[in-house]
């Protein structure tokens, strides 16, 4: 079992000068990188990625992820190589499918998208290599386009995804995988995907990342860390596969309770929806508990076969963002690294 790269994903909710201390936080904590989503309607991921790497030295600063429906992928490309130059190097990108409910409401078809991502990666990378991009596919068409900029280092390009079609599209093309989530009793499959896609390039997989976002809440006090898992966990199932719930013993219709709460779309539901999920839930699709449980939830994840984690960080107030970090900065990362 190689040493596992632990990172923090900051959730967007909370105010720049929030993110800026939390973002200083993690790096004095020794967290390998902190991350930043692409909300369609929360802070634009460039200028949150901006403060984040202005506010830090060492860290690396990763997008996870954007989309090549909200923006065209020359323009993510541009966003992502100014923070990598404004941070000295130390800019990672996540590229994923989006949110199917989100895109529509925007007017955009969810139309082909693992095509749609293998174009953005080779257009980004052909792109931040400083060529000339020439590509015209069923997805994309870009003609005679190249950087009026310095790129100063490569910038490592990973997939956001939980299903089959996807997860072996990145083996094949991508860096390295950013998991949602996905229980550890799913890990056996997904490499596989990953695995047969390596293969058809021919590429040495032990070189590939594999990352699994996974949501976060430490306390000394257990039930504490489960309460605040809760209220977010809903959210989590609303794209997750027949194939995820199996691998733990669940079917659709043990979640369909808080979906159908989410679906009404009212305040009051949303927070009725955390009441549908149980203590078996929360065990199976989270890194939470004390320090010691989720010292051991990591490092199951190692020994099934991630090389990095990303502690998804909610930051409402209720959440305790500042005492998350500082105990798990304190009591988990040292038995770590």
């Amino acid at each position: 079992m190689g040493r596992i790269k632990i990172d923090a994903i900051i959730a967007p909710e909370c105010d720049l000068k929030t993110l800026a201390r939390l973002s200083k936080m993690a790096e004095k904590y020794n967290f390998n990188t902190i991350w930043m989503g692409d909300g369609a309607y929360q802070r634009d991921y460039a200028s949150c990625l901006t403060i984040m790497a202005q506010a830090t030295k060492r860290i690396g600063v990763g997008l996870a992820v954007t989309n090549p429906y909200l923006r065209h992928p020359i323009k993510s490309a541009l966003a992502i190589a100014s923070v990598n130059e404004i941070s000295g190097g130390r800019a990672l990108m996540g590229i994923g499918a989006g949110s199917l409910d989100t895109l529509k409401s925007l007017g955009h078809n969810w139309n082909m998208p693992v095509e749609r991502i293998s174009d953005m990666i080779t257009a980004v990378r052909s792109f931040l290599s400083g060529r000339s991009v020439e590509l015209k596919t069923d997805t994309i068409s870009i003609e005679g386009v190249k950087a009026w900029m310095p790129l100063i280092s490569p910038i490592p390009i990973y997939v956001g995804c939980r299903r089959p079609l996807m997860m072996r599209m990145a083996g094949r093309f991508a860096d390295g995988v950013l998991l949602d989530n996905v229980p550890i009793e799913y890990l056996p499959f997904a490499l596989d995907q990953l695995k047969t896609g390596s293969e058809l390039s021919r590429r040495d997989f032990t070189k590939f990342d594999v990352g699994n976002l996974s949501i976060f809440a430490v306390s000394e006090d257990k039930k504490e860390a489960m309460k605040r898992v809760k209220r977010h966990l809903p959210y989590d199932f609303i794209t997750i596969s027949k194939r995820e719930l199996k691998a733990v013993g669940l079917t659709p219709r043990d979640i369909e309770p808080m979906l159908a709460a989410l679906r009404r779309q009212l305040p009051e539901d949303f927070m009725k929806a955390s009441e549908f999920v149980t203590d078996y839930m929360v065990k199976n699709f989270s890194t939470s508990g004390t320090p010691e449980e989720c010292i051991r939830r990591i490092k199951d994840y190692s020994r099934a076969g991630v090389t990095r984690i990303l502690l998804g960080l909610p930051t409402e107030p209720s959440d305790k963002p500042e005492e998350t970090l500082k105990l798990a900065g304190e009591s988990i990362l040292p038995e770590l690294n």
